[in-house]
C-alpha cells in the first residue's frame, strides 16, 4: 500500500465519535482503492511511470462498545458482522479501534482481529486492509486532552 487518503471531515467525524463515547470503541472503515499512474521525469532519465496505489476511506462504521464483531480470542463472529453491516460489507476496507488512556501501539489482540478479519471481509486485498487507531490522553487534573493516530496494515502476519 502506497497511501491514504481520509477526509477532514470524516476523520473529525471519527474523533468526534471517540471523545463523545461512553467507553472505548471499535467500527469499520468504508472506502475503495484506486490506482493512479504517476509520472518521474528525473535528470538522467527523460520520462517514465509508476503505479501507486491509494486507499480512499470515505466514510465509518463506529460501535460503542469493544468486542462487537469478535470474542475475547480475536476470533470475528461472521454473522454478527454480515447483520451489522449488510451490503455495505463489500466496501469495507478496514476497522479501527478508539481507546482511553493508553499508548497508540496496536495490541497483540487488535493485530490477532486485523488477521483473522481479513480473512472474512474481502473487499480488499489483504496486504491492504487497514487497521486505524485512535488514542486519547487526558492528563488529570488539568484541561490537556491529546489525540494520537495511526493507520496500520501487516502483511503476512
Amino acid at each position: 500500500m502506497s497511501s491514504i487518503a481520509i477526509p477532514g471531515a470524516v476523520f473529525s467525524s471519527l474523533v468526534f465519535h471517540l471523545k463523545n463515547a461512553p467507553s472505548d470503541s471499535e467500527g469499520f472503515l468504508y472506502g475503495g482503492m484506486r490506482t493512479h499512474h504517476v509520472e518521474n521525469i528525473t535528470d538522467t532519465q527523460s520520462s517514465g511511470t509508476r503505479e501507486e496505489k491509494k486507499l480512499y476511506v470515505e466514510s465509518f462504521v463506529c460501535f460503542p462498545e469493544r468486542f462487537k464483531f469478535y470474542d475475547h480470542y480475536g476470533r470475528p463472529h461472521t454473522e454478527r458482522i454480515k447483520a451489522l453491516l449488510g451490503d455495505d460489507m463489500k466496501r469495507v476496507i478496514g476497522w479501527f479501534s478508539c481507546r482511553r488512556n493508553s499508548t497508540n501501539r496496536p495490541s497483540m489482540r487488535e493485530k490477532v482481529v486485523h488477521r483473522r478479519l481479513t480473512s472474512c471481509l474481502t473487499g480488499v486485498p489483504c496486504e491492504d486492509f487497514l487497521f486505524g487507531l485512535v488514542t486519547e490522553m487526558v492528563v488529570e487534573g488539568s484541561m490537556v486532552h491529546s489525540t494520537d493516530y495511526s493507520f496500520h496494515n501487516w502483511i503476512g502476519t
